[in-house]
């Protein structure tokens, strides 16, 4: 299965041009990122970079990726905001207080 950890490391990787600055930038190790973007190729059975000359360039397999990753990230980080937005609690509270201390402390409803 496909993890959006997965999606992410391959597009910061798309995006920085290199495992040790995507590393920096998701403050992962570099081999974490490795294991995340080598895990993604397996289970797709594509290289999504082809190595050249120590340059990861990405491959077709990972141009048709991007654009999808990128929408299901977004999509998530949607689902976020929207759940973030909605974190005000609603509703009713009463407090119950004797008539002495209660007309001391609390004030008139």
């Amino acid at each position: 299965m496909i993890t959006l950890k997965q999606l992410n490391v391959f597009t910061v990787i798309v995006q920085e041009r290199s495992i040790t600055a995507a590393a920096d930038q998701l403050c992962l190790t570099k081999a974490a990122v490795s294991m995340a973007l080598a895990e993604l190729e397996r289970h797709l059975e594509q290289p999504l970079f082809d190595r050249v000359n120590n340059r990861l360039v990405i491959s077709p397999a990972g141009e048709l990726l991007l654009p999808h990753a990128h929408q299901v990230l977004d999509r998530c980080r949607f689902l976020e905001s929207l759940f973030k937005e909605n974190e005000r609690l609603y509703g009713e509270i009463k407090i119950g207080a004797s008539d002495t201390l209660g007309n001391h402390l609390l004030p008139p409803c």
